[in-house]
């Protein structure tokens, strides 16, 4: 299995978390699309691998107890938005059958879609599968809420022993506070936080390399 520099990492990149009209939307979430239509533009300029994740809830999940309906099944609230998909992309959902693993689909699919109906984003088993084969020499993390599923995609990534970088300007959270809280503890253990700045000149070998907290 080829080795991959770098792979991108992208959160619950949905309708109604960065869209004012969706029925979560994550305050101040609108100031974060810029960096992330670039990331993505980067993506495809590049080819490098982006794994993804998205909500998809049923009607009656417990989960909407504690923050309400959204992200449900078949409706636009749920959907990526539309530049977050690759033209090369594939949904995986928990129960689907994968006999050789995730990780081959990745000669196929610039981008793998991860649903999952849970704040850790690794309920879905078939993306610990595809991180515990994948050889990478870094997890590039964005999206949304940093307070949850980006906190939770960090540790699972961790737990297996994987370099990460967080893209500080390219991530929202649900409290402000504590999503900036949750970046300087992942500091500590080794997360570098760095900016869409540094990505998209620094991984892309045609482009002059830049600190990692350089502006254009």
């Amino acid at each position: 299995m080829r080795m991959h520099d770098f792979v991108l990492v992208d959160v619950d990149t949905q309708f109604d978390f960065l869209d004012p009209g969706g029925d979560l939307y994550i305050p101040g979430a609108a100031r974060i699309l810029p960096a992330l239509e670039r990331l993505f533009d980067f993506a495809r300029r590049s080819q490098v691998p982006v794994i993804s994740t998205a909500d998809e809830h049923g009607a009656r999940d417990p989960e909407f107890e504690r923050f309400g309906r959204h992200c449900e099944a078949g409706t636009l609230g749920q959907r990526k938005l539309v530049w977050t998909v690759m033209p090369r992309s594939r949904v995986i959902r928990p129960a689907d059958s994968l006999p050789a693993g995730p990780a081959p689909l990745l000669d196929e699919y610039q981008q793998l879609i991860f649903h999952k109906a849970d704040i850790d984003v690794f309920v879905n088993p078939h993306l610990g599968a595809l991180v515990d084969t994948l050889l990478v020499g870094e997890y590039i993390v964005f999206g949304v809420a940093t307070d949850f599923c980006v906190a939770t995609m960090v540790e699972g990534l961790l737990r297996r022993g994987a370099k990460v970088s967080i893209v500080a300007d390219a991530v929202a959270a649900i409290d402000e506070a504590r999503g900036e809280a949750m970046l300087r503890e992942f500091e500590t253990r080794g997360v570098e936080l760095t900016r869409t700045a540094w990505v998209v000149h620094s991984v892309d070998l045609q482009e002059p390399a830049l600190d990692r907290w350089d502006e254009d």
